[in-house]
């Protein structure tokens, strides 16, 4: 107990002109509900420390006994910043590393009344989140006053680490936190991180944002004027705005009168006023950041301000405020109201900020170096470098820093506590990938939860991350666009999942209670750490291979590599000396310096061609096109991204030194057991299982099915398709490398398709027979394909294939990396003389599907309208629906669910006058988004309703969005609109009313093709939309066939000049040609046009292209119609 202490207090209070230097520490943000595309407040944590343990721990829920004290323990940070039985099993001896140091139990330097129950939470340095929802992110802060702890001098009991951990464990809303914290560091006495040395002002303040699922706080506190207690403050963030701490108090005039958005230590006036920081004689209102926070030096005043800057400026572009401020930031907004509500891809993507694109961005000029490297180490005296030197001195400090030991962005949710998870990440953000950590979870993945920095460790995320940011610095403008594919790929991945997850731990919860829902969320956590971490890793492997010793290697699966020199910039050589003695002159380069440049480089073959050094050229401008990107992301002639593999750069065979892999079968009963439950009644004999089968080699499982031959990661093949492995059988070990097994997929493909699909005679089993022997040199065992005839002939067949038609329909539907495109002769895809109309289902993440059927919906959209629907109605909080409108929506959900044919209905017209109203509020409204995807559902309905007047004003106003100027659209957004006008021409109320504002969105569809930032599901949605609208063309037309045949054109002229393609333009490339395939069958302007801009020619240099294989015929018979 602190009366028990007797150490006399040792205080000093800061003269004001005794300022501090800048010094490394945290940036957090907090987001208001409205504010937010969740509709819940979020937080952020950038935990920029250098020395810190870096891993995370989940700490169970506990029970104690009456009387029972709770142990207080002395601020630590460092590896293991704790040692003993009360914070989780990562903190036992047992689990520690002691090949360094033999740790010891941490001794408690006082205690407090324990509390009946406490609540499960995750915590890293800080307290993270609870089970209840609460989380909190943490920024250090300079402040006046500074004291020791207990045990060291002094007499506080409390830092902000164990204030943090212990309102995780006994609050239920973010108020309640922060009024525990405040109460307990008055009561016991609060001390900053530092109690010794120089840096004693600089982290002697705290700050915390901390949430629930309705209110957003910035909690600010220090040590009083004694020694023996505390000041502290909160403000609460307005709901529909942002905020944030950089290592500055923020909170500015405090009015207690309106507790519902202020609070304060009953001393906070007190203190201020007897060491004359505030004098309210004078008729100055009190400001606690003028009083309490600490200046920094004039040198250093923008280490924290800038970053504020910066984040309100992402925020809301539109937003006036200047770079420039006092050391203060006197003249900035405690809190701005953002553009558009934000979502958690937003929050990561400001985390991983380098001011990008403003004047000071730290990837430009001579400090980042020739290739734009944004980390600025720390500065410290050397040989001869002084301490005054360096404080003469700055950089710019930037959100994401290279020291950073984690960060994440709560996401919480206001119906089911059981869905709360952080999106997480070890190291700094731009170098990390972000999954999704649940907090109901036994555990937290082992990849977050082990290592330190005693000792490099593969297997820690941290490690691996710090690879890719290392490496990456050292060719930062070239490797910058493999690392944020990388991070694109996996996020994107996982964002897609979670609904289905989320839906799944429920029904695990109702089917066998919370342990049942808690086991299959940490096994959820576990996969998506998996496939980020094997991610990182292949990545790393993948730029150690293409960049090293100054060189970027590609064109790995030719036979000649491709070796081009990353020479350095001009302005860089200017700066070195590098023209010193020669004529050249020149002044030094602005910061808006390009990037290095790149020379083809001398290999055995010669000099490297034209046509690649020029694409290699062009990838490395200021701005890296996205179709020059994905030429340089190509590893192999198939599709273009090198994810779920692990990458050994150039691979040999044997005979060179290369080590044999093991090959394992994975074996799938698609009876799920009934195959031997049944079998013996209906057949007198009994059948083990209905088998499917994947061949896992390479770290993928390969397997024929849902379109072709596909390749996944083996835990999401359980992911997707609900199955597991019940049998891995040894096949043998191969010498083959990975390009040798994809050029035998590639040169067999064509007989791997839905048209060869033959359940008896041409299956999974027989595809994986053929690799089987490609690979090991004999097949798989023969009982697996004697699947016997008169088993699927009788009744017993007739009661299994609907399961099996799902398994296939599921991979449809959810399908790999779809590795070899199908011919084009095959009845189930489009060509220029069978057309289909093409529609976007509604997938969370949409996913584009050949229709063999006018109108198709596969999967079970009321799954994702659950999201849309609860979306809307917590939006409509000043009811902009009425509640029989509300309850409209969920008779929609029960409709899709049920798979009701019969839309033509009142109530169809009813949903259409919602959507109708919902769009009406126009694209900056929070409606607009969700409504977007209610849109895209109605459309898929086979049926036509008669609300003429609601289907017009929905369509015009989603068209209208195609016509601002620039698009004010998020990826997620514009990714959604697409689909609906996609969608639009499968619909019999919609397909002329597409057609004839076609005109007016087709720009748009050409601009989002050819925007370099634009991802792979705008770009394929891009290129159907004009397959449809050109299927839907009739004479009369002739405006709407010069705006396709003119922008198709343009298009596939730059796809033609990047060889070779990726697998997103193929599916581009298909696209177009497909709709224009149709415009010459039936249009002489179209064959006109096409001749006079040189269509044949650039179909040609198409023909000749590596990566269209697949497609030649349908190019040759377009250059047959010109």
């Amino acid at each position: 107990m602190v009366g028990l202490l007797h150490a006399a207090p040792l205080l000093a209070v800061a003269t004001l002109a005794t300022l501090v230097e800048a010094k490394d520490r945290c940036t957090a943000i907090i987001v208001g509900a409205k504010a937010s595309t969740t509709g819940t407040p979020m937080t952020t944590h950038t935990n920029d420390c250098s020395s810190c343990d870096f891993r995370i721990a989940k700490v169970p829920a506990q029970t104690h006994e009456d009387g029972a004290q709770h142990d207080v323990v002395l601020a630590a940070f460092d590896y293991p910043r704790y040692v003993g039985g009360a914070r989780g099993k990562e903190y036992l001896p047992e689990n520690l590393d002691t090949r360094f140091y033999n740790w010891t139990a941490t001794p408690a330097i006082g205690s407090i009344p324990e509390v009946p129950q406490t609540f499960a939470y995750i915590e890293g340095a800080y307290g993270i989140i609870n089970e209840h929802q609460v989380a909190i992110g943490e920024s250090t802060c300079p402040a006046r006053f500074w004291t020791k702890p207990v045990t060291q001098g002094g007499e506080a009991l409390f830092d902000v680490g164990e204030l943090s951990r212990i309102a995780l464990q006994r609050a239920q809303t973010a108020r309640e936190a922060v009024q525990l914290m405040g109460d307990l560091a008055v009561q016991y006495g609060y001390y900053g991180a530092v109690w010794e040395g120089k840096d004693v002002y600089d982290e002697a303040g705290e700050a915390l944002t901390v949430t629930d699922t309705k209110e957003a706080w910035i909690f600010h506190i220090l040590p009083d004027d004694t020694g023996k207690s505390a000041i502290w403050a909160a403000q609460r963030v307005p709901d529909n705005q942002i905020s944030g701490v950089a290592n500055q108090f923020v909170i500015r005039e405090l009015d207690l009168n309106r507790p519902s958005y202020f609070l304060a230590s009953p001393n906070v006036h007190d203190v201020a006023i007897r060491n004359n920081l505030w004098k309210p004689d004078q008729g100055t209102p009190f400001d606690f950041t003028l009083a309490y926070a600490q200046p920094r030096k004039d040198t250093h005043q923008y280490y924290s301000t800038r970053r504020i800057w910066r984040l309100f400026t992402l925020a809301n572009p539109e937003l006036k405020l200047s770079p420039e401020t006092d050391v203060l930031a006197s003249d900035y907004p405690f809190s701005v109201k953002p553009a558009s509500p934000l979502s958690p891809r937003d929050i990561m993507r400001f985390q991983r900020d380098h001011y990008e694109g403003t004047p000071f961005d730290m990837t430009k000029g001579p400090k980042s170096g020739p290739y734009g490297d944004p980390d600025r180490y720390d500065a410290a005296p050397n040989d001869d470098l002084t301490q005054e030197d360096i404080d003469r001195g700055h950089f710019e400090r930037a959100i994401s820093i290279f020291r950073a030991s984690y960060s994440f962005v709560s996401i919480l949710d206001p119906y089911n506590p059981d869905n709360a998870f952080l999106w997480f990440g070890q190291y700094a953000p731009h170098a990390t990938t972000y999954t999704p950590v649940f907090v109901q979870s036994t555990d937290v993945p082992k990849q977050l939860s082990r290592g330190s920095l005693y000792a490099f460790d593969r297997e820690s995320s941290f490690w691996i991350h710090a690879l890719v940011g290392n490496w990456a610095a050292r060719f930062y403008s070239h490797a910058r666009p493999f690392v944020a594919r990388v991070q694109d790929e996996v996020e994107s991945h996982a964002e897609g999942m979670l609904r289905s997850v989320l839906i799944e731990a429920e029904q695990h919860k109702r089917e066998g209670g919370v342990p049942a829902m808690v086991d299959f969320l940490t096994k959820q956590s576990d996969t998506f750490a998996q496939r980020a971490h094997r991610a990182s890793s292949d990545l790393f492997d993948y730029l150690v291979t293409a960049f090293h010793d100054g060189y970027q290697v590609s064109n790995f699966y030719a036979k000649m590599l491709t070796v081009q020199s990353i020479f350095y910039p001009k302005w860089w050589l200017q700066q070195v000396g590098f023209f010193d003695g020669a004529e050249e002159s020149g002044d030094a380069e602005p910061a808006s310096a390009e990037s290095a440049t790149t020379a083809p480089a001398s290999s055995s073959s010669g000099v490297a061609t034209t046509a690649k050094t020029k694409i290699i050229e062009v990838a490395h401008k200021g701005s890296v096109s996205y179709f020059t990107t994905t030429v340089l992301v190509i590893l192999s002639g198939l599709a273009g991204l090198f994810l779920g593999r692990k990458f050994h750069g150039p691979l040999t065979n044997k005979k060179q030194g290369y080590r044999p892999l093991h090959v394992t079968l994975h074996v799938y009963d698609l009876s799920h057991g009934m195959a031997r439950q049944l079998s013996p009644a209906l057949l007198g004999k009994t059948i083990d299982g209905v088998w499917h089968t994947g061949v896992l080699v390479f770290g993928k499982e390969y397997f024929f099915g849902g379109g072709g031959i596909q390749a996944m990661a083996p835990e999401l093949v359980v992911q997707r398709y609900g199955m597991q492995p019940v049998r891995t059988i040894t096949l043998g070990e191969t010498t083959q490398t990975q390009q040798q097994l994809e050029q035998f997929l590639r040169e067999n493909s064509a007989r791997f398709t839905d048209a060869t699909y033959d359940l008896l005679r041409h299956n999974c089993n027989n595809f994986s027979d053929e690799v089987a022997k490609f690979l090991v040199g004999s097949g798989i065992p023969q009982y697996i394909l004697d699947l016997p005839n008169e088993a699927l002939n009788s009744p017993f067949g007739a009661m299994l294939r609907p399961m099996l038609d799902n398994m296939n329909n599921q991979m449809h539907a959810a399908p790999g990396d779809q590795l070899f495109s199908i011919p084009f002769n095959d009845p189930s895809r489009a060509n220029l003389a069978v057309p289909a109309v093409v529609t976007s289902t509604p997938a969370t993440t949409p996913s584009v599907d050949l229709a063999s059927r006018r109108f198709k919906i596969s999967g079970s959209p009321a799954l994702h309208l659950d999201k849309m629907v609860q979306r809307i109605k917590s939006l409509n909080t000043e009811n902009l629906l009425s509640e029989d409108e509300v309850l409209s929506l969920d008779a929609l959900s029960v409709h899709i669910a049920e798979d009701n044919k019969e839309a033509g209905s009142t109530k169809s017209v009813e949903w259409w006058k919602i959507v109708s109203k919902l769009l009406s509020q126009g694209h900056q409204s929070a409606f607009f988004f969700p409504a977007l995807g209610l849109t895209r559902v109605l459309l898929l309905l086979p049926a036509n309703s008669k609300a003429a007047t609601e289907k017009d004003a929905c369509f015009e106003a989603v068209v209208h969005v195609t016509e601002v100027e620039p698009s004010p659209l998020t990826s997620a957004q514009k990714t959604l609109l697409l689909a609906v006008l996609l969608n639009a021409f499968a619909n019999p109320g919609f397909s002329d009313m597409a057609l004839s504002g076609s005109t007016r969105f087709l720009p748009f569809v050409f601009a989002t093709i050819a925007d370099p930032s634009t991802g792979q599901d705008p770009r394929v949605l891009s290129a159907h939309i004009i397959s449809n609208c050109c299927l839907a063309m009739k004479i009369g037309e002739e405006v709407v066939v010069t705006t396709i045949v003119c922008g198709a054109v343009e298009t596939l002229d730059r796809i033609s000049r990047l060889q070779p393609t990726s697998a997103v333009q193929q599916q581009t490339i298909e696209g177009i040609i497909v709709g224009l395939g149709r415009l010459l069958h039936n249009f002489e302007a179209a064959r006109s046009l096409c001749v006079e801009l040189g269509l044949a020619e650039v179909i040609r240099r198409l023909n000749v292209t590596p990566g269209l294989n697949a497609i030649q015929p349908l190019l040759s018979e377009v250059v047959q119609l010109i």
